[in-house]
């Protein structure tokens, strides 16, 4: 479903995110757990969940695998 155009756009939508379960820094508690329910064309009902940890290392990760490849094309064949 990611690489759909209007799951995109789903997300993409702007609303508030109600937060589901709150951040806890005990390791027993369930992981942090925004939602929001989302309506396209008034027939299609989507709940985006949003993991806002989950979120930051994901953001992280993609910038160390950009800043990877990058140095491997500088370095050429």
């Amino acid at each position: 479903m990611r690489s759909s155009n209007e799951a995109k756009a789903v997300v993409a939508l702007a609303g508030r995110y109600a937060e589901v379960h709150p951040k806890s820094h005990d390791r027993d508690e369930p992981s942090p757990l925004k939602v929001k329910e989302v309506w396209v064309e008034a027939t299609r009902r989507y709940v985006v969940c949003m993991n806002p940890d989950q979120a930051i290392k994901d953001r992280f990760d993609r910038e160390a695998v950009l800043t990877s490849r990058r140095k491997a094309l500088g370095q050429g064949d």
